[in-house]
């Protein structure tokens, strides 16, 4: 059929010999984005009777993703999207007899893979086996039993009177879990185990069903409540609360896919349900069924109710850093979050040595000048930005609009920044980059022989922690001999230094100009944060990100280098980190304002070096008239938001960095 609809294109194409290159060339892109459309859309639904009670999907070299739904209710819709373009379905077989549904796929290998998609009615018994490849579940299950051998196990469900027993055969544990689970056990021929139920004590509680992205708003609110009443308090409750939901979990035993039956009390009378025989009474007097988790892998990640991206570099749980410390000191509760689940022991064991927190103080708005006829003059920092997101200069006051709560103010005057900067140089390290010990000694001189004479400059190095080498000064010499203490060796945690940075070292800047220059790889594989968690950190910290990734010896080039085209995404970028370097650099420059620098020859760090220097200088102090203020001064937000500026080029970007 793809065949077909291609020669059908250019046939028509073909009758188009008038148009210009360009167009053609337009055409052409048109096709294949239509023709991803296409091989995405491929879905075939069938029917369910009412004696289908499980579905079974073998998948040996693709992913499988399960969605249970009450909007499919008596259907089953089977998505297949195919590595290469072709009918997904020529490899899928369907077969259903005596209350069980078989999907089949028949790839012989990788470059064959079919990704499935099922969406199936709630309270089904779901069996799925990949070798590679990923297994998703999300929704409302019977029971989920999963089989891989490096495939992630991904389960989006809700932990109320829940039965789980994630075994590793050949590796120990590596999984991530929204809730703490029993202890590892292991057992014969090397495997490990974690068993137990979840859900009577967590429903006494009065713990709300909900999936794993809605639940991440409320955490954020609870964590931010215990810093009100002291963040020793807000640990211990929730301790406490994960305790008891966990008694009687040693008891559990290992399921086969049907397991996961409870006991119901003496005189209670049990309703028939073909979806499943773990059923119990609930408070109010209904019956609940108690779902049954079985996954079985040999080296693969298991995450309960974790989405992929927030999956740190290492699975391990290990003691806190100092730079972690700093985070939890910080209060940043998504940070903290993060922390908490990679290492929950040593996180609630530094938690408590904390004092309860203080409200941090807040920046109060400058007195505005009031001009007499009941306007203020105001000043806001802006830069612009192009679609490459480089920094325009040359403009004036007649290229910028100010608009406050939607109507038009007068600018008064457009001039260029002029006040200092200040900078961090954070620089890597790590045993990743060991042999260029010297090689970032001079390459850290340079930054700092280069960067105006004005501006404040502070040096932290990183490995598996990070180390202040200089706060911020002006002094090069003094930042020239801080240069000297750097050390090489150890692992690389990235992420976790480039947020200590943001909470430790700039947060006592809020409101000023800041920046971050970073020399690395790009690579990580020690941090407790994951590259998603950041993000957030960073466009509230107003800093401008100039990433300089320059490659090493050490780096090996990844056959896969994007890990949303690979059968298991989690896996390839836990197993190949370096070859998401790129990607995470240009990221950082775009949330933050800031321009991403890949390192292709020696020479392109100096000149990086002169254009940063630049971009730094391409700030605009525009004045304005502006109605006298309701905003609420005593905010800690850096800008007003009744204020919006943007130039009369509508292709170029304003970023508002300040209002005052």
């Amino acid at each position: 059929m793809l065949k077909g609809f291609a020669g059908l294109f250019i046939a028509l194409l073909s009758q188009f010999s008038g148009l210009r290159k360009s167009c053609k060339q337009g055409l052409v892109v048109l096709f294949f984005v239509l023709l991803s459309q296409f091989s995405l859309a491929q879905t075939k639904t069938l029917e369910l009777r009412d004696s289908d009670e499980q579905i079974e999907i073998r998948n040996y070299h693709g992913r499988i993703s399960i969605v249970a739904s009450e909007a499919v209710e008596g259907k089953l819709v089977i998505g297949a999207k195919s590595a290469d373009g072709n009918d997904g379905f020529e490899l899928i077989n369907v077969d259903r007899r005596k209350g069980r549904i078989a999907v089949t796929v028949s790839a012989k290998n990788e470059k064959a893979r079919v990704d499935l998609e099922l969406k199936v009615p709630e309270n089904l018994r779901i069996k799925a086996e990949t070798r590679e490849g990923e297994i998703k579940f999300s929704g409302k299950f019977a029971s989920c039993e999963a089989t891989t051998e490096t495939g992630t196990i991904v389960a989006d469900i809700p932990p109320e009177n829940l039965e789980y027993s994630f075994v590793w055969l050949s590796s120990y544990p590596r999984f991530m879990s929204d809730v703490p689970l029993s202890e590892i056990e292991e057992k014969a021929g090397g495997r490990f185990v974690i068993s137990g139920k979840l859900g009577e004590e967590n429903n006494k509680a009065g713990r709300k069903t909900k999936k794993a992205s809605e639940r991440k708003s409320d955490k954020k609110e609870a964590v931010e409540k215990s810093d009100e009443n002291g963040l020793e308090k807000g640990i211990n409750e929730s301790s406490e609360a994960n305790e008891s939901s966990l008694k009687g979990n040693k008891e559990a035993s290992l399921g086969d896919g049907n397991s996961g039956s409870s006991k119901a009390s003496e005189g209670e009378n049990l309703p028939e349900d073909k979806n499943s025989k773990a059923i119990k009474k609930n408070k109010k007097g209904g019956f609940e069924r108690t779902v049954s988790l079985n996954f079985k892998t040999s080296r693969g990640i298991i995450l309960f109710n974790i989405q992929p991206s927030e999956v740190p570099s290492d699975l391990k749980e290990k003691p806190l850093t100092e730079a972690a410390k700093a985070i939890i000191r910080s209060g940043d509760s998504l940070l903290m979050e993060a922390i908490r689940r990679v290492s929950p022991r040593y996180f609630g064991d530094y938690a408590k040595t904390l004092p309860p927190r203080k409200n941090e103080p807040v920046l109060k708005r400058k007195e505005s000048i009031e001009t007499g006829n009941n306007l203020e003059l105001r000043t806001a920092v802006v830069r612009v930005l192009d679609a490459q997101n480089l920094a325009v200069k040359g403009l004036g006051k007649d290229d910028f609009i100010v608009f406050e709560n939607g109507e038009q103010r007068e600018v008064i005057s457009v001039e260029q920044a002029t006040a200092p900067m200040n900078i961090v140089l954070l620089v890597d390290t790590s045993g990743s980059v060991e042999n260029y010990a010297d090689f970032l000694r001079r390459a850290a001189r340079a930054f700092i022989n280069t960067m105006d004479k004005k501006d404040s400059i502070s040096i932290v190095a990183f490995n598996e922690d990070v180390k202040i080498l200089s706060g911020f000064t002006t002094d090069r010499q003094k930042l020239s001999e801080s240069v000297d203490e750097l050390d090489t060796g150890g692992g690389t945690a990235y992420y976790d230094a480039l947020a200590f940075t943001l909470v430790e070292v700039l947060r006592p800047l809020k409101g000023k100009r800041t920046a971050i220059v970073i020399l690395s790889d790009g690579d990580d594989n020690r941090s407790f944060l994951p590259f998603e968690s950041l993000l957030g950190s960073i466009q509230e910290s107003g800093a401008l990100i100039y990433p300089l990734y320059v490659p090493s010896a050490l780096i090996a080039n990844s056959s896969q280098t994007d890990p949303n085209n690979s059968a298991d995404p989690v896996w390839t970028k836990y197993m190949s980190l370096t070859s998401k370097a790129e990607k995470e650099g240009a990221r950082l420059a775009e949330v933050s304002g800031g321009v991403y620098y890949p390192i292709r020859r020696l020479s392109d760090i100096q000149k990086a070096y002169e254009d940063i220097v630049a971009q730094l200088r391409s700030a605009y102090v525009i004045r304005f008239y502006s109605k006298p203020a309701s905003f609420d001064a005593s905010s800690d937000s850096r800008i007003d938001p009744r204020i919006r500026i943007r130039t009369r080029d509508e292709r170029l970007f304003v970023d508002v960095q300040s209002v005052d």
